[in-house]
């Protein structure tokens, strides 16, 4: 019996297929990182190190004794992260530890393959969390990388070039099958609920507390982005408004939980009164993972998506948190004359304002509004002191810890958005005026020929809406009078002689003055874009109309029958092309006499290694079983006299019958089953 060594099919590991498998690993582990536990990061990397440290001689793997222990413990540690975490990031980390200590255990190539067959699964997990094209290439690499080290173990003999050129083939035979498969599969939701907001950058929060921020948070990070059916609005009409909040108590402002009882929350949007038809757009959004459940529209909306709810106060939310990017349609009327009447509790709450809060400011509107002949005259009162008083739009206020009204009003007259539309709601209020603060983002930046708009999250806007008992809510941006450009050209533009915008931060978009990068930078926006729409959200809806287009109108039988029919068609066509040659070749009966040779050679737990020569696997055949020797050795001249002299096609074929009659032989006494492979 020889060593397991110079075994083809358990062979042991080379050091470069068993580095190739480890820096596979490791790229795995940095594309999971967003839903790793931190412990089950380090954990894996030391189990890495640690073979490593074993290939290099520098110490020895683990006895299986350790490594049962080892398992014992993560299985208890995943099992407590998971409680809080949830059990889909619960399993990920338990799949990629249990590959990191199967590393710790294979001693042959057979053990290579298992774990890059495991790897495959993990790759293909990658995607519930993240799915945009950056990330799709790097993960394609990993995918890559990973089905190399399995053509090194199948084909240790060949060369990079040549095993280059195989996977390059591979590769190429497939992706016909998978864009097919991609076109023509039901889409269904996902069986499993999806992971929980970790590091989720966004410029929203149901609560806003200017005064206790000396700066404001900003991320270049996209929100979202928008196709309209026609032209895009201006810059001033577009109010993305996702949440209202109306609890003030003095320095915070709240989202009401008033606002979420099930009363309040429609299937679909209410007809409205009053509309002007002529003031309707509609628009389709492709939503980044927020991880909460509002999204973003222009007011009012009339029409939406299924997947969306409407709700009183005019926003929309969807059924479910937005865990991967989601793509929604809507119809805005963008003016509107009223909304019906305001409920008495709805009142109360857009008036309620502590007393003891803020003394200044409700002195302040008292007297200002004893000199005011009505609510309109009020309110252009009130917006005449912000401009005549010098205030200033920053994104580094000082602090206001404590009466933050009274502080910005009437000492530091500087701050961000939040601070003017909170300032004015408690303004309105002391006046017997309804008013919120309503967030969301403003404005966007539009792609090159406005075929889309882009909201990042730099671009979070907070403002007002009053009631007016003859209008209904009516929208007012008190920001607009501090600063306009803010408003009309966005926050940079804004902020184009401040260091403030996107401070510590390196992005492209810091050097839109810089022709080339702008040039770059737009063609990146435009794959991810394009990406998004025909890729990610490509629906139940678009696969339809994909039908609809190809077949013409059918029923829902008739194209699963199409595409059944399509389906088998194209496999059958990929099958003739990859293996009809096979049977055409003159020696054909040879290759499957050698075929059941290989069958043979696994009933005794031997594989053949990939691309060795007939003679030589039947030389490794029988280092592997010594006792066949003879019926083998004599198999082995069948093959030369075969393969190596100057036969007419009867000498060949008495010959194969030869080949035959002794495979069926040993296989009389070969085991019943294959040994060794799972079986």
């Amino acid at each position: 019996m020889v060593s397991e060594e110079h075994l083809g099919g358990i062979r042991r590991i080379d050091n470069k297929t068993m580095f190739s498998l480890m820096f596979s690993y490791l790229m795995l582990i940095i594309a999971l990182q967003p839903s790793l536990y931190v412990w089950s990061s380090l954990l894996t990397v030391l189990l890495v190190l640690w073979r490593f440290l074993y290939m290099q001689r520098k110490t020895s793997l683990p006895t299986p004794a350790v490594l049962n222990i080892l398992a014992l413990l993560c299985c208890a540690m995943i099992v407590v992260s998971s409680i809080s975490a949830g059990i889909l990031n619960g399993m990920t980390n338990l799949l990629l530890l249990a590959t990191a200590l199967k590393m710790l255990a294979i001693h042959t190539a057979r053990g290579v393959k298992h774990i890059c067959l495991a790897l495959y699964f993990t790759i293909a997990s990658a995607f519930i969390f993240r799915q945009g094209i950056a990330f799709t290439a790097f993960v394609l690499g990993i995918f890559a990388v990973n089905t190399y080290t399995l053509l090194m173990v199948h084909s240790p003999a060949l060369n990079f070039k040549t095993r280059s050129r195989f996977f390059l083939r591979f590769l190429l035979t497939a992706m016909p099958l998978v864009l097919f498969l991609f076109a023509l599969m039901p889409r269904f939701g996902p069986m499993w609920k999806m992971p929980s907001a970790q590091g989720t950058t966004t410029g929203l929060s149901e609560e806003i507390a200017p005064g206790e921020f000396s700066s404001l948070a900003q991320s270049s990070e996209l929100a979202f982005r928008v196709q309209f059916d026609g032209d895009i609005p201006e810059n001033s009409k577009l109010y993305w408004r996702a949440m209202v909040h109306e609890r003030f108590d003095g320095k915070q402002w709240k989202v009401d939980r008033f606002r979420k009882a099930p009363q309040n929350v429609y299937r679909v949007a209410p007809p409205l009164p009053q509309l002007k038809d002529n003031h309707i757009i509609s628009y389709q959004v492709i939503l980044e993972p927020t991880y909460q459940d509002w999204v973003f529209s222009l007011d009012t909306p009339i029409k939406h998506s299924s997947n969306l709810r409407y709700h009183h106060d005019r926003r929309l939310s969807s059924k479910t948190p937005v865990s991967h990017k989601l793509q929604y349609e809507v119809t805005s009327a963008t003016r509107h004359q009223h909304q019906g009447d305001l409920f008495e509790l709805e009142r109360q709450i857009n008036l309620l304002q502590p007393k003891s809060q803020n003394p200044k400011t409700q002195a302040f509107a008292q007297k200002l509004r004893a000199r005011s002949r009505d609510d309109i005259d009020y309110i252009n009162k009130v917006m005449s002191y912000f401009i005549d008083n010098t205030f200033v739009y920053t994104l580094e206020p000082p602090l206001m810890p404590v009466n933050p009204i009274d502080t910005f009003l009437f000492e530091a007259k500087e701050g961000f958005c939040a601070h003017y539309a909170g300032a004015f709601a408690a303004l309105m209020r002391a006046a017997g005026i309804p008013a919120r603060v309503v967030s969301g983002y403003q404005g966007g930046e539009r792609a090159i020929g406005d075929t889309y708009l882009s909201v990042y999250q730099y671009e979070a806007h907070a403002w007002n809406e009053i009631w007016l008992e003859d209008r209904g809510w009516v929208l007012i941006d008190p920001t607009a009078t501090v600063s306009p450009e803010r408003i009309a050209l966005g926050l940079q533009a804004a902020m184009k002689n401040d260091d403030s915008f996107l401070s510590g931060e390196f992005d492209l978009v810091k050097f839109k003055h810089l022709a080339a990068l702008n040039w770059l930078r737009n063609q990146l926006n435009n794959i991810d874009f394009y990406w998004s729409s025909w890729v990610l959200n490509f629906d139940n809806k678009k696969q339809s109309k994909l039908f609809e287009n190809v077949w013409g109108k059918q029923s829902t039988a008739m194209y699963g029958l199409f595409a059944g029919l399509a389906l088998s068609g194209f496999l059958l066509f990929i099958y003739f092309l990859s293996r009809g040659k096979l049977f055409s070749e003159p020696h054909s009966a040879f290759y499957r006499s050698h075929q059941a040779l290989n069958t043979l050679a696994l009933r005794y737990g031997f594989e053949r290694p990939f691309s060795t020569p007939p003679l030589s696997f039947i030389e490794q055949f029988i280092q592997y079983q010594p006792q066949l020797s003879e019926p083998l050795n004599e198999l082995k001249a069948l093959y030369g006299r075969y393969l190596y002299q100057r036969n007419d096609a009867h000498q060949d074929s008495e010959l194969v019958a030869q080949i035959n009659k002794k495979i069926k032989a040993l296989s009389r006494k070969a085991p019943r089953r294959f040994r060794g492979f799972g079986f």
